[in-house]
């Protein structure tokens, strides 16, 4: 995953949280900075897939998930990637043909 998202475009000045952006300024949409926010994640630089578990989005207990997708890997707003349901339906596919080929075990030390 790259650090920022395709950059857009604004259309008009906008007004966002106390902060005024102009017409025509480049946006980026700061993935890295999303997922790396210790306020909604425990641990944010380790890769732990049971957080999962606990929470849908993998975020503390208690955090603010109203306005967070379940990702932004394939964009966000009106210019997401037109692929993404093609490109979820054909990892879940090949993730469903690994199980049934192969028998997985946890490896012992």
């Amino acid at each position: 995953m790259t650090p920022v998202a395709v950059p857009h475009v604004s259309t008009k000045e906008l007004h966002y949280n106390g902060y005024r952006i102009p017409k025509d300024s480049v946006i980026f949409l700061n993935a890295y900075g999303i997922y790396h926010n210790r306020e909604l994640y425990d641990n944010p630089e380790i890769f732990n897939p049971e957080r999962f578990i606990k929470s849908e989005l993998g975020m503390k207990p208690g955090a603010n998930t109203k306005a967070h997708r379940k990702n932004f890997v394939f964009g966000a707003g009106r210019r997401i990637c037109p692929g993404e349901s093609f490109a979820r339906q054909s990892i879940a596919l090949n993730t469903m043909n690994l199980l049934w080929a192969f028998n997985f075990k946890k490896k012992h030390f």
